[in-house]
């Protein structure tokens, strides 16, 4: 297949600003505890409440509908709400967890718990998988010389982070007792030992209540078809109940084509050609990169692309790329996320990415993410719309919302790719 050619784009790209939080949602930051790694804290100590359940875990009572019982769930940890505040942290969480492939109502469990218990527990105020992932950020920050977080945010302001590890977690796991464990305390149990038996009581207490909730609006929807024993945590449905992935899209045959990720940036392939174009416009966005640098994201890009046998188009690669980082090897956002692609901290472990400020590792997740995608959306008239809005908000709000979702974020992240994309594909 021959290579399209790039052309030299002058555009500054503009960074969408994040939308101002309410009254409730400020950025509220935990200072780091003195031992963040997660590996010691078998000593902390429940605050001296008179129980972990002072006020009771709302296992929504039977007659309530949906709508109530999230709004218990969140005023139980977060106290009472008004209107616009209970909607804004509703639609943080559908958002959440949509993005991050996790059931709502297990995320919405996940979350007030978490919000409810990080209040009370000394010295790390906040889940071990949350911690982790701050961890790798500071690691990573502080391998290329940049100031790593000096405090943390709460679970609301960092929904990403807990529900990219969250999914991460479900991945690996057979069991709730697995779950809850290792986001809570850690594989080795040593972390947030004190409050663990009351974190997990809670969370299933509040997972049950708003599941059947749940199971009864869709009983009474589609009695035939809905299956009442779709959540039951047993190893033989622990997939059917989703935990496992979520298969939105047609997905049937998938393989990546992409083979073992190089360790050297000398390990990709040349494109003489092709490369310095795509080596230019790298630089047209980033003045800073060396001729160098900007090489090595050309053959990244090239050589992965190439191994999926260009059924990820280059073009699309780059326009992407222009649109998350403008090429800044070492972009950091508010929300944690790292380098060319903006990879979370779960989703840099997943692929097993040591160093998400190396182009050669995180162009690999980058290029693997969008052959996933574009395979699940093959059949769709509109696939780059639905990719690229998977990639912003994730495959299950596409599902969700049967196409495009209608967050204002992710339409004119579309409109800006797109922009880049069409212009590098209509210009010789």
């Amino acid at each position: 297949m021959k290579l399209p050619s790039l052309f030299v784009l002058t555009a500054v790209l503009l960074a969408a600003a994040l939308a101002a939080p309410g009254s409730v949602l400020a950025a509220n930051k935990y200072e780091k505890p003195s031992t963040y790694s997660g590996k010691t804290q078998s000593s902390q100590k429940l605050s001296k409440s008179k129980s972990a359940f002072e006020q009771p875990v709302a296992q929504p009572a039977a007659g309530i509908n949906e709508e109530q019982a999230y709004r218990e769930t969140l005023e139980w940890a977060f106290g009472k709400l008004n209107d616009s505040d209970y909607k804004e942290l509703k639609v943080r969480i559908e958002r959440a967890s949509d993005k991050q492939q996790v059931i709502f109502e297990f995320a919405l469990a996940i979350v007030a718990a978490e919000a409810y218990y990080g209040k009370r527990v000394k010295g790390a105020p906040m889940s071990w998988a949350r911690l982790q992932a701050w961890h790798d950020y500071d690691k990573a920050c502080s391998q290329i010389g940049q100031q790593p977080m000096a405090r943390y945010p709460d679970v609301i302001n960092d929904l990403d982070n807990a529900l990219s590890e969250l999914r991460l977690i479900l991945d690996r796991s057979q069991t709730f007792e697995e779950v809850y464990t290792q986001y809570w305390s850690g594989p080795d149990h040593s972390f947030n030992t004190a409050t663990y038996a009351d974190f997990s009581l809670a969370v299933g207490k509040l997972y049950n209540g708003l599941k059947s909730v749940s199971e009864e609006r869709k009983r009474r929807e589609n009695p035939d078809k809905y299956k009442s024993d779709y959540y039951k945590d047993t190893p033989s449905n622990w997939e059917e109940g989703g935990w496992a992935g979520l298969a939105y899209g047609d997905m049937k045959g998938y393989a990546s084509r992409l083979g073992a990720m190089p360790k050297l940036a000398s390990q990709l392939r040349e494109f003489p050609g092709y490369e310095e174009e795509y080596a230019r416009t790298a630089k047209r966005f980033n003045k800073k990169l060396t001729d160098a640098e900007a090489t090595v994201i050309a053959r990244a890009v090239l050589s992965y692309c190439a191994d999926t046998d260009w059924s990820v188009d280059p073009r699309l690669v780059m326009a992407l790329v222009a649109a998350e980082s403008a090429f800044k090897p070492r972009a950091v956002s508010r929300v944690g996320a790292m380098g060319l692609g903006q990879l979370m901290p779960a989703t840099a472990r997943g692929h097993g990415i040591k160093d998400a400020f190396d182009p050669v590792q995180n162009l690999y997740a980058t290029v693997k993410y969008l052959e996933r995608e574009l395979y699940r959306w093959r059949k769709s008239g509109n696939r780059v719309d639905l990719v690229l809005a998977a990639y912003n908000a994730g495959p299950g709000a596409v599902q969700k919302y049967k196409g495009v979702p209608p967050y204002k974020e992710t339409k004119n992240y579309i409109r800006t790719v797109k922009k880049y994309y069409n212009d590098f594909k209509t210009t010789d």
